[in-house]
């Protein structure tokens, strides 16, 4: 990575990845290959600096996606369909869905999903927590 290039990296369990972000590239890969052959996924999904992500199941409502990458910049938080191939566990490239809210340049720092019922928890470095509601149509903040 160049000098000075932003980065950020973390765990995925739920899906079995690691994922490091350099400035707005987002990367996956799978941490359970043990042959060295690891899958990779690269993607650039939103524009600004990649501060945290997460995922979570999607609601009932979403059809199509196995999860839902969540990626928080600096000033919006967006969710991204990810799906698995239908004859393994092989990651497809994610998409950019519709649901996106901005951030008013609060820096998320914490992402926290509720597995069962798809509800996504954002903290902030103000202190707060929010919840980041989606429905058919938009994504909003409660």
């Amino acid at each position: 990575r160049p000098q000075g290039t932003f980065m950020r990296q973390g765990l995925l369990p739920e899906i079995q990845r690691m994922w490091r972000s350099f400035e707005s590239t987002f990367v996956l890969w799978r941490y359970t290959d043990a042959s060295g052959d690891a899958e990779v996924v690269e993607y650039q999904g939103v524009t600004q600096q990649i501060v945290n992500a997460a995922v979570a199941r999607p609601k009932n409502f979403s059809a199509g996606a196995d999860f839902f990458l969540i990626l928080a910049t600096p000033v919006e938080v967006s969710l991204h369909a990810l799906s698995f191939s239908p004859a393994g566990d092989r990651l497809l490239p994610p998409e950019r869905t519709q649901h996106a809210v901005a951030t008013d340049d609060v820096v998320v720092s914490a992402i926290a999903t509720d597995e069962r019922t798809g509800r996504i928890f954002l903290g902030g470095k103000d202190g707060c927590i929010s919840e980041l509601q989606y429905f058919d149509d938009e994504a909003s903040w409660l």
